[in-house]
């Protein structure tokens, strides 16, 4: 079983002390996001638990309890999605400074190694009026990031905006409040920010990838040598991680998630709604 901590929230950022107690216990009671009265045990022993998927905004909150998680039986038995994005407190209100953010990766990646973290720049999005986020603004923001974070990580997933009702919502009164519009980039130029990412990415020795991208993506995306990813992944996590068993019932696409996604099953852990970051493109507000 794979644990994924989590899609729904971040739990390193704001919940890792009730992410630790619960391993301590064995397991978690998860309710089902769509019917709340329906609720699954789901265990957190070593044992049954083939590997943990931590999604996260600031890793920094989670670092003393790496040796924990280890003493738990989980060592070598974790990886990291990170996102960074460039895009500053109007959207991501509540999230700590990018320089501690990306201090805390630096000190992740020396304490996992930058095999078992990746960079997820995402969502690609662009905004006009109050503040202007186009093509250029992108170009020069990630190689200011890319600079920093290359030592650090083995994979970059991005993907752009999705406009789910919820995030709408929020979109429109932020454009109320403060006259900024905020949108999915053209798809040309989301595969001029794309083909930046992979030049980059076969300079420095990181994989890059686009996650769950639109069929219609998927041809033009090709033209730069770009491939959809598998943000879990069976075949990386039975290279990365010692052990480790996937059947082939496992590594098979997860029904639950949407259709362009790639990921193999996993068991999500999480709760939506309760995120404290506060990310106003975020679908899991």
């Amino acid at each position: 079983m794979i644990i994924s901590a989590s899609r729904r929230t971040d739990i390193p950022a704001w919940f890792g002390d009730w992410f630790m107690n619960h391993l301590c216990e064995g397991s978690v009671c998860v309710s089902n996001p769509f019917n709340h009265s329906q609720q699954t045990i789901v265990s957190l022993d070593a044992a049954e638990v083939e590997a943990i998927v931590f999604w996260s905004s600031n890793v920094s909150p989670f670092l003393p309890m790496l040796k924990e998680l280890d003493f738990h039986g989980f060592k070598e038995k974790y990886v990291f999605h990170v996102t960074v994005n460039p895009y500053g407190v109007e959207l991501e209100g509540g999230l700590s400074p990018l320089d501690q953010r990306i201090q805390g990766i630096r000190i992740l990646s020396h304490a996992i190694g930058r095999e078992r973290i990746f960079w997820r720049y995402d969502p690609v999005l662009f905004s006009s009026g109050n503040t202007c986020i186009d093509l250029n603004i992108h170009l020069r923001s990630f190689c200011a990031l890319a600079s920093k974070l290359a030592p650090c990580v083995s994979r970059l997933f991005f993907s752009p905006l999705t406009v789910y009702r919820t995030v709408r919502s929020r979109l429109e009164r932020l454009r109320k409040t403060t006259g900024t519009s905020v949108f999915p980039p053209p798809l040309n130029e989301l595969c001029a920010i794309g083909q930046a990412m992979k030049e980059w990415g076969d300079a420095e020795g990181v994989r890059v990838f686009a996650c769950a991208p639109a069929q219609e993506l998927r041809p033009l995306l090709a033209q730069i040598g770009l491939e959809a990813g598998r943000c879990i992944d069976p075949q990386y996590l039975s290279r990365v991680i010692p052990g480790i068993s996937i059947s082939p019932a496992q590594a098979r696409k997860d029904p639950g998630q949407r259709p362009e996604c790639g990921c193999m099953i996993s068991k999500d852990i999480g709760s939506y709604g309760i995120c404290r970051s506060q990310c106003t493109y975020c679908y899991a507000l």
